[in-house]
């Protein structure tokens, strides 16, 4: 699993984290519409190994080895190419657990705009990356899970919003769900 945390700094500067990030197709698209402000930054923090993106089946690890052979290079050739892409910072971690930790032990608490949670899929997975995630983000800041429709990280992301109810709001739910934190 991997993240992606843009730190808030300036109010006009727009912090994201991204947990995620693989090739960089949502880093791209961060860094190109999000990050015009050149106080802006993007973190994106990944493995870069297969072993964190196995579904609970096993299914498409071998897939993924091969796919993921060049990932960090592919990621800073893709973003090498956006509009922005030098704002975007690429942290190479064990695991978005040690990765989110880590960015809250360096001082980030509620200082992220917006964190895009594309991590590991099982449900423990979402769940820690969502708790984790959060203490990171300012009030007013947004949440956003990719695959919410996917069995397993839908149940975690559902226990994450039973357990965070009071915190976070959800204000659109589908094949992704969209919340506001306060």
């Amino acid at each position: 699993a991997s993240t992606c945390s843009v730190p808030r700094g300036r109010p006009s500067g727009v912090q994201t984290q991204v947990i995620e990030t693989t090739e960089g197709g949502a880093a791209m698209w961060f860094a190109e519409h999000l990050l015009a402000d050149a106080r802006s930054r993007l973190f994106c923090v990944d493995a870069w190994t297969a072993e964190v993106y196995v579904d609970e089946d096993n299914s498409h690890a071998e897939r993924l080895r091969r796919g993921l052979a060049d990932g960090p290079d592919r990621w800073r050739r893709n973003l090498g190419r956006t509009p922005h892409g030098d704002r975007v910072l690429g942290l190479k971690a064990t695991d978005s657990v040690t990765a989110l930790a880590g960015l809250a032990a360096a001082g980030h608490e509620n200082t992220f705009d917006l964190a895009y949670i594309d991590g590991g899929h099982r449900a423990a997975e979402a769940f820690a990356d969502a708790t984790l995630a959060l203490p990171l983000l300012r009030p007013g800041a947004f949440l956003a899970f990719d695959d919410y429709g996917f069995g397993p990280t839908k149940r975690g992301v559902d226990a994450f919003l039973a357990a965070n109810g009071a915190r976070v709001e959800v204000l659109w739910r589908g094949t992704m769900l969209f919340a506001r934190v306060s």
